[in-house]
């Protein structure tokens, strides 16, 4: 197998998986699930690292950090229908902000 051939078939490889991935969630962002399984108990510098800068940080509770996203989730047990807004929820626990709950709107 000549080096042309590997890097078409290498080239090949990356385009299906591409297609596979775009595929799956149809344009529209993460799945609630998983981006539940994403983000939960991470630090805000690790979901911002994931998803980007948030749309708003409002207070949460009483020294928590609530991070809105928009559009950034789907629906998959309501035909997918794209979420208008994801709300972060973080809560100090051993001196770090965590995220403590998702939900949706």
């Amino acid at each position: 197998m000549t080096t042309l051939h590997k890097k078409l078939i290498a080239g090949l490889a990356v385009a299906l998986v591409s297609l596979f991935m775009t595929a799956c969630d149809g344009g529209r962002g993460y799945s609630r699930g998983i981006l539940h399984g994403l983000v939960i108990d991470k630090t805000e510098e690790e979901v911002t690292s994931k998803l980007g800068k948030p749309e708003a940080v409002e207070k949460f509770a009483t020294d928590g950090v609530r991070f809105v996203y928009r559009r950034k989730t789907f629906d998959p047990d309501n035909m997918n229908q794209i979420d208008e807004k994801t709300f972060i929820d973080f809560e100090k626990k051993a001196g770090k902000m965590i995220v403590v709950d998702v939900s949706f709107g």
